[in-house]
């Protein structure tokens, strides 16, 4: 692999220049380079570190062959927006092992473009299932996910949910929840399908904000209990984020959260916004910018999850409760973050490379390799122009994939990345 050399650039520690060598980072501000170097000028503009999203869903199979956007077209908008590193989650079917899981969502991220992780969802709380955790930390897959939403399907009583976070915690891992109240969102969508209000645009009225926030405070109270690493992810509400503030949980927020309000439910496009948490209100919106820059939330993800409109739009004819839940949003994060976050001065630069770089990457396991411009960590870099707000290229692993804003003809393969605490 070449060696480059990357001159006169403005790096986010202050450095101009960085040297990479098999794909790996080995100097910033080099005082000696190989001869045979690639010299790359970046003219001033800034090297990042490539983007790290902890939270999507690529290809995933839903129901009745439903099946988010493929790993291929998926990672394909990660690299144009300057995400190289993704962690996805493996979601076992009922009875299914969970090293089965893996093993099949392995085969699913076969032509991946980004380098990957995986969570495991666990919605089988079972001891057989229980006692597969400590494996699969040890084989990298530290992080797994339970649901105190979507009853009968994932949704894990308070009960079941302990016993998992005390499974997690003894295997040294670390429990991703996703914080809505599974019986009122139930309620609530029965109570509409029985009124005729079946339209995309009822859709929030199924997820109410106190869902969250009452989910949160019973997730405090087992976290207490348990002492079990956990996360809180998708966070979007006021309240829930109160809950929050003085507890170890740690937040994440989907940049759809952050950035977006709900009003689009108002219009014909509601069903561009169909996901679960829903948009929120603007006063829910402004909570999560606020507390983003206070540093009560710690990171920035997407939960990326794109069907098909044609898709959507044939679902939505058996209601809104049919119609699959997911919006795109990986291209997007670093760019929307940087207008509408950086550019008015609510974060700094540092902050956003932080929130969407740096920040997952270590609370996710995967600190020394990805996430950060410094020595021993793999060569996934973005060149930034913030003159015309626009990533122009991308290295994956000191592999040019991203050119002038184009995909390169021939990428190279994502790689699995087994992670650690």
């Amino acid at each position: 692999m070449k060696t480059l050399h990357f001159i006169n650039a403005q790096l986010p520690s202050g450095e101009h220049s960085l040297l990479v060598e098999d794909g790996k980072i080995v100097a910033l501000n080099p005082v000696s380079v190989p001869d045979d170097a690639e010299v790359l000028d970046c003219n001033q503009k800034w090297l990042i570190p490539g983007g790290v999203d902890v939270h999507t869903h690529f290809g995933m199979p839903l129901r009745d062959g439903i099946t988010s956007t493929s790993w291929r077209d998926s990672g394909e908008q990660a690299l144009l927006g300057g995400t190289t590193t993704v962690v996805d989650f493996a979601n076992p079917e009922s009875g299914e092992p969970l090293g089965d899981a893996v093993y099949r969502w392995h085969t699913y991220a076969s032509d991946t473009v980004v380098d990957y992780g995986l969570h495991v969802t666990i919605s089988d709380p079972s001891d057989e299932r229980l006692a597969e955790i400590p494996d699969l930390v040890e084989s990298g897959l530290p992080t797994f996910k339970g649901f105190l939403a979507y009853k009968n399907r994932l949704m894990l009583s308070a009960e079941e949910l302990e016993k998992v976070m005390f499974a997690v915690r003894d295997a040294g891992g670390k429990l991703l929840v996703h914080c809505e109240d599974g019986e009122l969102n139930e309620k609530c969508q029965n109570e509409l399908i029985a009124s005729g209000k079946t339209a995309p645009k009822y859709h929030p009225q199924a997820h109410l904000p106190e869902s969250e926030s009452n989910a949160i405070a019973s997730l405090v109270k087992m976290q207490e209990k348990t002492g079990c690493p956990t996360v809180v992810v998708h966070l979007s509400t006021e309240k829930g984020l109160d809950h929050l503030v003085h507890t170890p949980i740690e937040r994440e927020v989907c940049a759809q959260h952050l950035l977006l309000e709900d009003s689009i439910y108002k219009t014909d496009d509601a069903i561009h916004a169909i996901c679960s948490p829903p948009l929120r209100s603007k006063k829910d919106m402004k909570a999560m910018q606020s507390g983003l820059t206070a540093g009560q939330i710690h990171w920035i993800a997407t939960d990326h999850c794109e069907f098909p409109l044609e898709i959507k739009k044939r679902e939505a004819k058996k209601g809104f409760h049919n119609i699959p839940n997911g919006i795109a949003g990986v291209e997007q994060r670093l760019l929307m973050v940087w207008m509408m976050m950086v550019k008015p001065g609510k974060l700094t630069a540092m902050e956003w490379v932080e929130l969407c770089c740096t920040e997952p990457a270590d609370r996710c396991g995967l600190s020394g390799i990805k996430g950060d411009l410094a020595p021993g960590y793999d060569a996934d870099i973005v060149l930034f122009d913030p003159d015309i707000e626009a990533i122009t290229n991308v290295w994956l692993r000191g592999e040019l994939v991203v050119e002038n804003g184009e995909l390169a003809s021939d990428l190279p393969a994502g790689k699995f990345l087994q992670r650690q605490f």
